[in-house]
């Protein structure tokens, strides 16, 4: 099995179909739930954490999913069609064999992956102070 990391976006995202004025935690559960409910990627553990898009703070659904697909294509392709169902203009992912931003399909994709910005394990212990 290989592993990715994700970063969603919550602000604006439409996982399930959440009424207007949902709480950014009823999003977060969507975004769980619609992970859980997929045969082709494992939800391994995920955390909700702050970020920015766009110079705006938006809190991000940060996520390690294991998945048995041999090309890096398929996985990007499966997420610019997650991005678009989210209402996201973008999912990053990081493994290692690539870091990349999938779009959605009306997307501007003028946008590059950008590690700086990017939530991993390191920010998570960041915010929890465990581990090194």
């Amino acid at each position: 099995m290989k592993e990715i990391l994700i970063n969603v976006g919550l602000n604006n995202n439409t996982a399930g179909t959440l009424n207007k004025g949902s709480e950014e935690s009823d999003v977060a559960i969507h975004v769980e739930a619609y992970f859980n409910s997929r045969s082709d990627y494992k939800l391994l553990w995920y955390e909700v954490l702050d970020s920015a898009y766009d110079g705006e703070p938006e809190r991000c659904f940060v996520a390690k999913l294991s998945h048995s697909y041999a090309n890096n294509s398929k996985v990007l392709h499966d997420f610019e069609i997650i991005a678009e169902m989210m209402g996201q203009d973008s999912i990053a992912i990081s493994s290692d064999s690539m870091e990349c931003l999938a779009f959605g399909i009306t997307a501007e994709k003028n946008m590059k992956f950008e590690r700086e910005y990017f939530k991993d394990e390191a920010a998570i212990r960041k915010v929890y102070r465990f581990g090194n």
